[in-house]
């Protein structure tokens, strides 16, 4: 086998129903794993035997977002809370030389941040229930255009505040499990299915101007809103957070010299307070 480098590399996305797959951005990072535990169990009169551990198959991919990844994101949440389910994934990567396909695969989570010159950026943990390795290689998907900073738009509240940075976050709170059923060769430690857990929804934001806090109200108002566009001129993904909860400290940092005085703020939503369109 030839030696390559990430000039061959290559990963890209579908449905697990879909027929052709699709460019997941411009990927910058990540990683696609199968791993399991190997464990030596130990017992009386100096014995020991090997013990195969479960399977779990994950995939880390960071991309520049582009009009293609913008699916793939919004497969980060569920159709309805609590009842909806994940849409169902399948991912074929590698190089030129070898492939892996994991299939029935879902978003456990996501994180998107963007700043000034920079583009959307999306990272994601993505689990599957099986995995399949071919020699058959293939390149990557083109890419399109990015979805770059100078076409967002961050409000909270409905007014904007300078805003610096945001970053994002989605945790389904996936769990892989695990049966004792009678099982077909070669998929005897192999996950039966993929539990979904409480959803988490939070956001960072670092802004210029401070946001209206009362640090003495009995009853701390649970109602803020905040929402994020981004576009590329013809395909455009906005995130609408509804009731966000502040968290965390309001903190103001003392900075030297000239430097911009930045206030950077913690929300939190219920599950189901996040949108993406």
């Amino acid at each position: 086998m030839a030696n390559e480098t990430g000039l061959l590399q290559y990963l890209k996305w579908d449905t697990q129903a879909g027929l052709e797959y699709k460019s997941l951005g411009l990927l910058t990072g990540g990683e696609l794993r199968a791993a399991y535990e190997d464990s030596l169990r130990r017992g009386a009169g100096g014995q020991s035997v090997w013990s195969a551990g479960p399977m779990e198959f994950r995939l880390t991919p960071q991309a520049e977002v582009t009009s293609a990844t913008k699916a793939l994101i919004q497969a980060a949440i569920r159709a309805s809370y609590p009842a909806g389910a994940l849409t169902l994934l399948k991912l074929i990567g590698g190089t030129a030389s070898y492939d892996f396909l994991t299939e029935n695969a879902v978003i456990n989570t996501m994180r998107c941040s963007g700043a000034p010159d920079s583009p959307l950026i999306a990272a994601f943990e993505i689990m599957g229930l099986s995995e399949t390795e071919t020699a058959l290689g293939a390149t990557m998907p083109a890419v399109g255009t990015i979805l770059d900073w100078y076409h967002g738009a961050v409000t909270i509240g409905g007014a904007a505040y300078d805003c610096e940075g945001f970053e994002l976050n989605v945790n389904n709170r996936c769990r892989y499990r695990f049966d004792l059923d009678a099982k077909a060769a070669n998929s005897k430690r192999l996950p039966t299915s993929i539990a979904l857990g409480l959803e988490e929804i939070s956001l960072r934001a670092t802004l210029r101007e401070k946001l209206t806090w009362d640090v003495d109200a009995d009853t701390p108002a649970r109602t803020k809103a905040a929402v994020i566009i981004y576009t590329d001129g013809v395909t455009t993904i906005t995130f609408t957070f509804s009731n966000l909860a502040h968290t965390g400290a309001r903190a103001m940092p003392f900075v030297a010299e000239d430097g911009d005085v930045l206030w950077a703020y913690e929300f939190r939503g219920k599950p189901g307070s996040l949108v993406i369109s």
